[in-house]
């Protein structure tokens, strides 16, 4: 089966700006008979999504983001880059906890019913104020 590895996730405030840059990576490593599928059309996709963790208090994280969706058609290190204002990443609203945690979240899916491929992994958190 289909492996994501070393997620990981970067976010750099750019200097004079209100903007931040975001850049997620993660391995795919695929089998020969995945390969071979996609050699005969089987179609993956790799999706990478930004989140918020919360706590209990604040209910489940939230999707902040879709970061991209592409095609992963080879096993090789994916990366997803893309800038956003730096209020997108301060999704607590709350004035007793300007903290915010950010992960990104990949899941590589096959596009066909007939062969059932869903693998989602997260990086670890990042803990920054926006």
């Amino acid at each position: 089966m289909a492996t994501l590895t070393n997620p990981q996730l970067k976010i750099s405030l750019v200097s004079g700006s209100n903007q931040a840059d975001i850049e997620a990576s993660v391995g795919v490593s695929l089998t020969p008979f995945e390969q071979f599928l996609i050699a005969n059309g089987l179609g993956l996709s790799l999706r990478c999504e930004l989140w918020a963790a919360d706590s209990g208090f604040n209910g489940g994280d939230d999707l902040v983001r879709v970061v991209g969706t592409r095609p992963a058609p080879v096993s090789a290190t994916h990366t997803f880059t893309m800038r956003v204002p730096r209020s997108a990443l301060d999704e607590d609203d709350s004035v007793f906890d300007d903290h915010d945690e950010l992960y990104a979240r990949m899941r590589l899916r096959s596009n066909q019913p007939i062969f059932p491929l869903d693998v989602t992994v997260k990086s670890p958190e990042i803990g920054a104020e926006f």
